[in-house]
């Protein structure tokens, strides 16, 4: 099945009468191979609409920082980047209406490619002569909308085979500013200490040592590369009851890992 992926609007100012859409798939590709071999893989992209659209087609690395938010750099320009290894077939793709197509992706792992994993981008952006983007502009939009997804790409080299996740604090974040309002947070922070991507899930629950109620915050995806150091933030519900609390951190990264647990006991004022 197609399933949309992140998209980026790049925006003025005013209001876009109407937004573009494409379906790609799929979100993530995963190469893992020896050294001096190369695969292809195919991106599967659907203009589901009744106009053409013209993407081009461009590579970029990419980093998270401690917080999970991503951020973007030239291609080839990161030390854990394989963006230098992907060959793409075109810099452009044309898609008429209703139409399909396959890009294909392929990676080139040279001989000295070391042993840890790599990642990039491929991005697939609307291009300037889309219609879309010319009927806008035409029209004196003060707003261009314009279709920006991106594909992550993964190589990781056969011989790794470490997963290790080590929770390296549990703490009370205080409150802090959250849009409009602020909230009182905690903070776990974990560390990958493995040599392959870790795929987490965070849970937090609390007991209110007064009373034993129990409650129990949504998990949050937090995905990390080797060595990364990652904190994920857990608002409080507003309408928590003031008192002591004993907060039990859980770090699940699947059937392959025991779970990493933390316990920490504070104030809710």
């Amino acid at each position: 099945m197609y399933k949309p992926l992140f998209f980026l609007l790049l925006l003025c100012t005013g209001i876009a009468k109407a937004q573009p859409s494409v379906s790609v798939a799929p979100s993530r590709l995963f190469y893992s191979f020896p050294a001096g071999q190369s695969s292809t893989q195919d991106i599967r992209i659907l203009n589901p609409g009744k106009s053409a659209m013209v993407f081009s087609i461009t590579l970029a690395d990419w980093q998270r920082d401690s917080l999970g938010d991503k951020h973007y750099f030239r291609p080839d320009s990161l030390h854990n980047s394989c963006a230098g290894w992907i060959e793409l077939p075109y810099s452009s793709i044309t898609l008429q209406a209703g139409e399909e197509r396959n890009i294909p992706v392929k990676l080139l792992a040279p001989t000295d490619a070391g042993n840890t994993v790599r990642n990039a981008m491929v991005f697939l952006t609307q291009a300037e002569d889309d219609e879309s983007i010319r009927v806008q502009k035409k029209n004196g939009a003060s707003m261009v909308v314009r279709l920006e997804v991106g594909v992550h790409v993964y190589y990781t080299p056969p011989t790794l085979s470490k997963k290790s996740i080590d929770i390296i604090n549990f703490r009370d974040g205080g409150w802090k500013k959250t849009g409009d309002s602020s909230k009182h947070m905690l903070e776990v922070v974990f560390k990958n200490t493995g040599e392959l991507m870790a795929e987490s899930h965070v849970k937090l629950e609390l007991t209110n040592q007064a009373t034993a109620e129990e409650i129990k915050l949504d998990a949050q995806p937090a995905p990390t590369m080797p060595g990364v150091t990652r904190v994920v933030q857990f608002g409080l519900p507003a309408n928590l009851k003031k008192g002591n609390y004993l907060a039990v951190a859980i770090v699940d990264n699947g059937p392959e890992i025991p779970l990493r647990i933390g316990e920490l006991e504070f104030d809710h004022q």
